[in-house]
């Protein structure tokens, strides 16, 4: 499945961080790059998760990705956000798939 994995898309992920008075606030920082594959989400799938099909995609990445739900991915410019994520690491084919949402 790797082999398919033509993509790139860069990971960033709010953290919190304290200013020099104290105050918490939150920014994006970016974790790295992953590479993948990026693909229109099934209509029926979609309509599982509630989702508009017109603005949401699957991306297949490899099992060991830094990713996790509510991270921004990147990818040609473009922005979307990682509503859900599912892990399979067993077996031959290993891989996360995310349900991103542009």
């Amino acid at each position: 499945m790797k082999r398919f994995f033509t993509d790139t898309a860069t990971i960033s992920r709010n953290t919190v961080s304290t200013d020099e008075y104290g105050n918490k606030f939150t920014s994006l920082v970016e974790v790295g790059d992953i590479t993948g594959k990026l693909r229109n989400l099934k209509p029926e799938l979609a309509e599982q998760l509630r989702l508009n099909v017109t603005n949401s995609y699957t991306f297949w990445t490899d099992n060991t990705a830094d990713v996790q739900r509510g991270d921004a991915v990147t990818i040609d410019s473009i922005d979307y956000k990682v509503h859900s994520m599912q892990k399979n690491d067993i077996g031959r084919n290993q891989h996360i798939k995310l349900i991103l949402i542009k």
